[in-house]
């Protein structure tokens, strides 16, 4: 854990974006108030051009999922739960290029909550993400 001014920053468990063995899957945000399905790089569905020119926030897959089975993409708002089910903070998905590794960061709550368990799968919750809930980390 790594406190950098209000911030807690903690890295987080998944696989690198290296890992050429998980899915490399991608959304983005209109700024018109719409996320995109997720998609790939080669999805034909999916008008990548549109998003590049409009530049157009995009969030990739950290190749984890949270406890009731979602897929983490960056600038989630994670919740973190304690064993007994009641939550204990909140942290927002970033991407870390110099450990080439995604972190937890939040300026909500400063947790004495354990480092060793925070990252279990079962004690994370997606609860939105900063495009579409920005009053969640507030």
């Amino acid at each position: 854990m790594t406190n950098t001014g209000n911030q807690v920053v903690r890295p987080l468990h998944s696989k690198s974006r290296t890992d050429m063995n998980r899915p490399l899957e991608f959304r983005a945000w209109n700024p018109l108030g719409n996320m995109t399905n997720p998609f790939t790089l080669g999805d034909k569905d999916t008008n990548i051009s549109l998003i590049i020119e409009n530049q157009w926030p995009i969030m990739q897959f950290i190749g984890s999922l949270d406890r009731k089975g979602n897929k983490i993409f960056e600038d989630d708002i994670i919740a973190l739960y304690d064993f007994s089910g009641n939550e204990v903070d909140r942290f927002v998905v970033k991407y870390n290029l110099n450990s080439f590794g995604y972190y937890l960061v939040s300026d909500i709550l400063e947790s004495d909550h354990p480092t060793h368990h925070w990252y279990t799968s079962t004690l994370i919750e997606v609860i939105g993400d900063i495009h579409r809930n920005p009053e969640l980390i507030k």
